[in-house]
């Protein structure tokens, strides 16, 4: 009988979990409305997975919600590897700005760029100073480095969304007999820093390459 009446640490009552409205929770609407209408927003305290087969807008995708993000007011964390920061300052200068502070040019080889307005690129660079953080190029990939950039852009910065664009490129100290467990760890390690400080977390995973006839990828071609 006393055993019965000593509560189970790890266990919660189903009758005594709160319930919430998901509706009134909190997160990052991504300013796709078709996309919105589905997903309703991207979750504080939510860990999210973004793959796709190369060239299909998973970059374009992040860059809109980054985009998105600080327009709400919220700030923003980024590790790439896959664009370095002066490319990355680009593409979101080039959203920012849109059509009508983007002039065209020729290059002397018949080749058409764009440039955004100085005027343009110093309002956006005074509106958004503060918060829009990119992990340094320059600086080590490997995972304990990152964990801590991310714990203080949390901690100092008050960053909502988090972004590591790839799983691949990031330094698990893995080796090919533990390559999986070391992956396991960090997804877990993402999942609790995502509910600990209530942010938004995406991790972009590359897709092995697709099967003979295959036309698109499911859930089980993400390792």
């Amino acid at each position: 009988a006393g055993a019965a009446d000593t509560p189970v640490p790890s266990l919660v009552d189903l009758a005594d979990v709160e319930e919430r409205d998901l509706s009134m929770l909190d997160g990052i609407c991504t300013g796709l409305v078709e996309l919105d209408k589905q997903i309703m927003k991207l979750f504080y305290g939510t860990f999210n997975i973004l793959s796709g087969t190369p060239g299909s807008g998973k970059t374009s995708w992040l860059y809109q919600l980054i985009c998105n993000t600080l327009d709400q007011g919220l700030g923003a964390w980024v590790f790439s590897r896959e664009l370095p920061d002066y490319m990355t300052k680009n593409w979101i200068n080039f959203l920012f700005a849109g059509p009508r502070n983007v002039n065209q040019y020729e290059a002397e080889n018949g080749a058409v760029y764009y440039r955004v307005t100085q005027a343009a690129k110093k309002a956006i660079n005074d509106t958004y100073r503060g918060k829009c953080h990119l992990y340094r190029d320059d600086f080590n990939n490997d995972i304990e480095s990152i964990q801590t950039s991310m714990t203080d852009a949390a901690r100092k910065y008050g960053c909502k969304l988090f972004i590591l664009d790839n799983l691949m490129t990031v330094n698990l100290h893995a080796d090919d007999s533990n390559k999986y467990d070391k992956q396991t760890e960090f997804v877990n390690w993402l999942i609790q820093f995502s509910t600990k400080f209530n942010v938004c977390t995406i991790l972009v995973c590359h897709p092995r390459k697709l099967q003979f006839g295959q036309e698109d990828l499911d859930m089980y071609d993400v390792a």
